[in-house]
């Protein structure tokens, strides 16, 4: 767990960190930015923070085991290619959500 008083991480933090099991971000982050966690190969699951409102390109991107995705109804933008090569995942969002779309139209649940 990261303390509180992060407000911002940077792109590719956690990038192919590959022994990333789990993390969990304070409140106060306002974006995942791109390549965040790409290629942390033993992510399973990852609760996105209320107040997150974008999710960026490739940020979960060749997470192989990542099995489990919660988006809050704040987030508002989701690139195309957030979920690049995430084969098993599956993504739960509050119903009329933007994030709920983006599951219809670019997971095609």
């Amino acid at each position: 767990m990261l303390p509180s008083s992060v407000r911002e991480i940077g792109v590719g933090a956690f990038c192919d960190c590959k022994r990333l099991e789990s993390v969990v971000l304070p409140k106060g982050i306002l974006r995942l930015r791109k390549l965040l966690f790409s290629g942390c190969e033993r992510l399973e699951s990852f609760d996105v923070p209320d107040g997150v409102t974008s999710i960026g390109e490739w940020a979960f991107r060749s997470c192989s085991n990542l099995r489990r995705v919660t988006v809050p109804a704040s987030v508002v933008d989701i690139c195309a290619e957030s979920f690049l090569h995430c084969p098993a995942l599956e993504l739960s969002a509050p119903a009329g959500s933007y994030a709920e779309e983006y599951l219809r139209t670019m997971v095609k649940l």
